[in-house]
């Protein structure tokens, strides 16, 4: 047993809450500033962005047991804010709905796909690649919080203990 469906509750409300604090401070930058090449693995806060959006869809997919989809992660999969900003909406409700259905039966399970990626069959436990969804996320956001701190923009607390409606 990796992980258990609390945690997995859990980190779908974290994740909810954190993407709306990044989206509202990131919302009334310019298009140029979103843009803007800043030195982060993915340049831009908007490619950032757009990244974690897509490894979402990716390991969405993985999840539930599809064939996941071919991207280059170099190129921007959510050309336009408003599109980004919509399929960011999306994939918090999937992933809500995710903490909302899973059991330990169904987190332990090994799933197998092809990973383009890695260039071979990979066969893990579901609950590792939940977790590595969240991981993923955390890390990246974290890299659009220090550019917006660096703008002079305070994110505030980040921790789980800190969600306004967190029973922790």
């Amino acid at each position: 047993m990796l992980i258990m469906p609390g945690y997995v509750m859990e980190m779908a409300a974290h994740n909810t809450w954190q993407n709306g604090v990044v989206f509202g401070l990131v919302d009334p930058l310019d298009d140029r500033e979103r843009r803007r090449e800043r030195g982060m693995f993915f340049g831009s806060i908007h490619h950032t962005l757009d990244h974690i959006a897509a490894i979402d869809r990716w390991i969405l997919e993985v999840l539930d047991g599809a064939e996941p989809w071919r991207f280059d992660m170099k190129e921007i999969i959510h050309a336009g804010w408003a599109e980004l900003k919509t399929e960011r909406e999306r994939l918090d409700e999937r992933i809500r709905k995710l903490g909302d259905r899973v059991d330990q039966a169904w987190l332990d399970a090994v799933i197998e796909f092809d990973s383009s990626v890695f260039g071979r069959i990979r066969k893990i436990p579901r609950g590792l690649y939940v977790t590595q969804m969240f991981s993923h996320q955390t890390h990246h956001r974290s890299q659009v919080f220090s550019e917006l701190w660096r703008m002079g923009i305070d994110y505030g607390g980040t921790d789980i203990p800190f969600r306004p409606d967190s029973p922790y």
